[in-house]
């Protein structure tokens, strides 16, 4: 997946993993990790984004083939 952000920045090639949700959880966790999105970059490394950064989420030119 080409996960388009805020401004004109495209993270290519890019799998979603999951989101994290932390409004059941007890301590621990800062409230700024709550609607964070992983991803996973080609070679395997995990990052996590703002859900709110994401301004469209495409399938990858790869992937179409």
């Amino acid at each position: 997946m080409d996960i388009h952000l805020s401004g004109s920045n495209i993270l290519k090639d890019m799998k979603v993993v999951g989101a994290v949700d932390t409004t059941n959880l007890k301590g621990g966790f800062p409230h700024e990790l709550s609607g964070m999105i992983v991803l996973e970059k080609p070679h395997g490394k995990r990052m996590m984004i703002r859900a709110n950064m994401i301004r469209m989420i495409e399938e990858s030119e790869s992937l179409k083939n």
